[in-house]
């Protein structure tokens, strides 16, 4: 008796089905994990592609991960990407593909400034204080005499959300 058969590894219904980010989701800080999809059946690993173009043709990032997640180790630049996940045999040959779908990244986050008022009359020197922003190691304080921040220009690095000038500031000077 001979009987034939045929892999059903490339199948269409043999693809990961996508998780997170769904589509259109806009994305303003990168998060463990935040790419994820479902398992195959019979895959050794996955290739997570991130593109420019719908058809991920030409990938911008290309990342090969046991997992069905993965977060990416650099940032993307804001704009608009594809992804798309294809799951690989042990012979590393390509399954099939999952959908395409489509993300935002807009990094737009800013600390909002609480001291000191605007327009106030401090009696001493301030302390200047701001709202933490998610994923920020670091800030940078700038203080100017001039409103442009040309002249007396003062830059401060911190990783706190407050600063107090170790220097008092002058008196009458509008900062």
């Amino acid at each position: 008796e001979i009987r034939e058969f045929t892999k059903a590894w490339g199948a269409a219904d043999n693809a990961p089905t996508l998780l997170m980010p769904s589509n259109g989701a806009t994305i303003e800080f990168f998060e463990t994990p935040i790419f994820s999809w479902t398992p195959v059946m019979g895959a050794a690993d996955y290739v997570l592609q991130i593109d420019n173009d719908p058809d991920c043709g030409s990938p911008l990032q290309q990342n090969t991960t046991l997992a069905t997640s993965y977060n990416l180790g650099t940032r993307l630049a804001n704009g608009t990407y594809y992804w798309c996940v294809t799951p690989r045999d042990p012979a590393s040959r390509n399954g099939q593909t999952s959908e395409v779908r489509q993300i935002t990244v807009y990094y737009a986050q800013v600390p909002q400034l609480l001291e000191p008022a605007n327009g106030s009359i401090p009696a001493y020197t301030p302390t200047f204080r701001w709202t933490a922003v998610k994923g920020a190691s670091a800030y940078r304080l700038q203080h100017s005499t001039d409103p442009n921040f040309v002249a007396g220009l003062t830059t401060v690095t911190t990783e706190q959300t407050t600063y107090t000038p170790l220097d008092s500031f002058p008196n009458d000077q509008t900062r």
